[in-house]
């Protein structure tokens, strides 16, 4: 027997956020993961127009980025036809830094009484006390988290009070993500095609040289 419609008060929405530069196969697989344990109805790849804790320069322009993630979630939708993906442009667009409080707050009001998920690697998870209005993002959506490799630093306890302050926290059960972006870029100068083909998919293998070439 069929679901009954989901109206937009009960939709499940997961949000992914990133800088993907460039996006690659651990993030595809994180993707997959999270709609196979969640069951989304929609899931939103957001590109970040900059990182604003780590201040880290891009390798490729934020359009490069964001027209990558578009051709990978085109591929994302054949796959999952029941899912409804977008690739919005609210933090490429928005003028100054785009903090992660204020994408919740413009899909809270875009959404009204959506259930909506942020999808983040467990670095950003241990970092968020510094982001800006970090209360507010623990209190409105359900986070999800998926294994990262971890700095020295970074390998302390995750913080009591970040769980105890959240609406929910969920570890995905996934592998360890430990693909450098830094690392794809020098194999996709070089030239090495074999380790390319394992680290990104196939639809961008073309377009992502080019974005590097020029």
């Amino acid at each position: 027997m069929d679901k009954p419609a989901k109206t937009i008060t009960n939709k499940k929405i997961a949000l992914f956020g990133g800088s993907f530069d460039p996006i690659h196969n651990g993030h595809i697989a994180i993707v997959e993961k999270a709609i196979q344990a969640f069951d989304f109805d929609e899931v939103h790849l957001i590109t970040a127009k900059q990182t604003p804790v780590q201040g880290k320069s891009s390798a490729l322009d934020a359009e490069q980025r964001y027209e990558l993630v578009k051709k990978v979630t085109d591929d994302l939708a054949q796959n999952f036809e029941r899912v409804k993906f977008e690739t919005p442009r609210l933090e490429l667009d928005r003028q100054g830094v785009s903090y992660t409080c204020l994408t919740i707050k413009d899909y809270q009001a875009k959404y009204p009484g959506a259930e909506l998920y942020w999808i983040m690697g467990e670095d950003s998870f241990r970092s968020l006390p510094k982001w800006e209005e970090f209360e507010y993002i623990l209190s409105n959506v359900k986070l999800i988290i998926y294994p990262r490799k971890l700095a020295q630093g970074e390998q302390q306890p995750i913080d009591e009070q970040i769980q105890a302050k959240a609406l929910s926290v969920s570890f995905l059960d996934a592998e360890l993500i430990d693909i450098s972006s830094t690392e794809i870029r020098q194999i996709v100068l070089e030239r090495l095609e074999d380790k390319f083909k394992a680290l990104v998919p196939n639809s961008i293998k073309d377009l992502l040289t080019d974005c590097y070439s020029k």
